[in-house]
């Protein structure tokens, strides 16, 4: 537990720094562009997203991967950098040629109004970068590099933040554009710099020597790019549904609870994951260590998130307020049902991290197939009905359904099953959710009184479940030392 949680504080700090920064720059963007320009940068961000998974043929992750297991190899270690670093420049290139073009020609179809030239030039320049900066960040990821993850992540943040700020004061567009590119070409200036200031090998392998190690990364990745693809896509289906039926500014606020949910507790699944994905990469063949790994990983992941989620339903119109502005109070409810959802979806990432250590390309495509057609089915019917809070049950459901999916593929897979003590974990963080829910909707002082009672019981509990953790793990450590 000491290096999950030294892990966890280097990269829980610096994704702080970038939660704090970015708030900063969704609110000026908030005040000054308002819901709809918080709209049309939520759907050319998804389009951007859309592009990196595509070009990136997800090497981001399954770089990862092969750089920790290359790491005792320093020949095949140099070649699995090289079909990194060279394959991520050829198709970040062409992936941002192909955005911008397509942007100029075809943009007018997603966006509102014409497609301005500016802006589709700075999705596919922000793509571009996005792709290159991803692979080198798989690299210093695989290389146990720590503190230069946590550097480029609060670099990139800054930049972006300042760069925003100033562009908002020439203009709304100049802002939007700021926002997509800014923070990707500074985080692609950092990783570049901690990269090629490694010491460099005497020779550096060839063409026939790295090919080899791209199929390999190409064979893994794509199957995680078709994964992400398909979230990608299926988020960008939402948002045009949104804005074409209900309007921009419905988009807005759909995006305002999204990037809430993603950010606050995204740092808590980026640092775990910095320490956790080499890790259980390295016990693939030893199955009873793996599925520790992943039930010890399930429970430290929920006692750290589940109380952010907790405190984060009980206050959501205030962090809305604060993060953008009064008039997005409308996205209160699906994000409350949002942060409910994302108990399920801490489950369901630590066991989907199983299936790709396993190299299961086909479970883990499953596992992401089940979310997203379950995120359409239930989320576009039932927001016609329901507004746009239908799209929050939608998303409790879709998690739901992700985490009995992955569950039973990774059972198949490994014999992975989840303790006892887990399950109550499991069970009383839903309870505690659901039970704050309800006081928070009731909307009366006794409700909040609920909501808040529930969020300090959870956080004192979590932090307690934390301590014991860790005492139980120095006492199995004093009594290894005595046995030696």
């Amino acid at each position: 537990m000491k290096r999950i949680l030294w892990a966890t504080a280097t990269v829980g700090l610096s994704s702080i720094m970038v939660v704090a920064l970015g708030a900063v720059r969704y609110k000026f963007i908030a005040l000054e562009v308002g819901a709809p320009g918080v709209g049309l940068l939520g759907i050319l961000t998804s389009a951007a997203n859309f592009g990196v998974v595509l070009f990136s043929l997800g090497m981001n992750t399954s770089g990862i991967q092969a750089t920790a297991a290359a790491a005792a190899d320093p020949a095949k270690f140099q070649r699995v950098k090289s079909a990194l670093l060279i394959a991520s420049s050829w198709f970040g290139g062409l992936g941002g040629l192909i955005v911008v073009l397509l942007g100029l020609t075809l943009g007018g179809l997603l966006l509102p109004g014409d497609a301005d030239p500016a802006t589709m030039v700075a999705l596919g320049v922000a793509l571009t970068a996005m792709v290159i900066s991803g692979a080198q960040i798989a690299l210093l990821n695989g290389m146990g590099r720590v503190k230069s993850l946590a550097i480029c992540n609060t670099f990139g943040a800054l930049v972006g933040t300042v760069a925003t700020i100033g562009a908002l004061q020439i203009s709304g567009q100049a802002g939007v554009i700021a926002a997509l590119a800014a923070a990707p070409l500074a985080t692609l200036a950092c990783s570049s710099w901690f990269v090629f200031r490694e010491p460099k090998a005497a020779s550096l392998p060839t063409r026939s020597q790295w090919w080899p190690e791209l199929r390999g990364l190409v064979t893994l990745g794509g199957v995680v790019m078709f994964g992400l693809l398909l979230t990608s896509g299926t988020q960008l289906a939402i948002r045009v549904w949104l804005e074409q039926g209900r309007g921009i500014t419905a988009a807005g606020h759909f995006q305002a609870a999204w990037t809430i949910t993603s950010m606050y507790l995204g740092f808590v699944l980026s640092a775990l994951a910095v320490e956790y994905y080499p890790r259980i990469s390295a016990q693939i063949q030893d199955l009873r260590s793996l599925n520790a790994s992943v039930d010890y990983q399930v429970r430290i992941a929920l006692l750290l998130g589940g109380p952010v989620l907790l405190w984060m339903i009980v206050f959501s119109p205030v962090v809305l307020h604060i993060l953008y502005a009064e008039d997005f109070q409308a996205a209160t409810g699906i994000l409350r049902l949002q942060l409910f959802g994302d108990i399920f979806k801490v489950v369901g990432w630590a066991v989907a991290f199983l299936l790709l250590a396993r190299k299961a390309r086909g479970a883990f495509f499953i596992g992401e197939l089940s979310f997203n057609v379950g995120y359409l089915a239930l989320g576009i019917p039932i927001a016609s009905q329901g507004g746009l809070a239908g799209l929050g049950v939608a998303y409790v459901g879709a998690y739901a359904l992700y985490v009995l999916v992955v569950l039973v593929l990774a059972y198949r897979e490994t014999g992975f099953a989840l303790r006892r003590a887990t399950w109550l974990l499991i069970l009383a963080l839903l309870a505690g959710g659901a039970l704050a829910l309800w006081g928070m909707e009731a909307d009366t002082p006794a409700g909040l009184i609920v909501g808040i009672v529930v969020a300090v019981v959870v956080s004192a509990t979590a932090l307690t479940g934390l301590f014991r953790m860790r005492a139980t793990e120095r006492q199995a450590e004093n009594e290894g030392n005595v046995l030696v």
